[in-house]
Parts: C-alpha cells; structure tokens; sequence
C-alpha cells in the first residue's frame, strides 16, 4: 500500500495526536545551517519539524504524498508565527 493512500482520512487526524514523541528540531536545524538554505522535507507530513525549523528562521519547504497530511500541515501552519509556506504533494 501506498503512503498516500494509508495517511488519509481518520489515520491523517489521529496521526498528531496518537504519535509517541516528536522529532528534535535541533540535528535538522544544525544540518541545514551548515549545508546552507533552502531545503526541502521530503514526507513532511503534519508539520513535525517543519514548523520549528521555519519558526527559527530557516528558509524549509515541505512536499508530501499524502493530501491529508498536507491539510494538517496547512491547519497548524495557521496557528503558528512563520514566514508563508509553501505546499506541494508528490502526486499529481
């Protein structure tokens, strides 16, 4: 089964809520300050770091293959501080 296909609908909701931990920001944020700007999360899913690493100024987009995932993205985009963000999905 495809990703896009499994992370829809009430996997997609439930998905923040029932994950054990989040990602440290820190190793992410420290790779992309050294390899330079701007970089892409490939399978950015809801967000989990991308919001940091966007929140501490870091020039990150995010691409995802599954459209719900994307929809939690734009959700929590809404409630954070961060400079636009730009989605994509890896299907057509």
């Amino acid at each position: 089964m495809d990703a896009a296909d499994f992370y829809t609908g009430i996997v997609a909701e439930l998905y923040g809520p029932l994950k054990s931990f989040s990602q440290d920001p820190e190793p992410y944020a420290a790779f992309i300050e050294q390899s330079g700007t701007p970089a892409l999360e490939l399978g950015c899913g809801d967000g989990d770091p991308l919001h940091e690493l966007r929140a501490r100024g870091l020039e990150v987009e995010g691409v995802d293959s599954s459209a719900d995932m994307l929809e939690r993205l734009r959700r929590g985009h809404t409630s954070k501080a961060s400079a636009p963000l730009s989605f994509a999905s890896a299907r057509p």
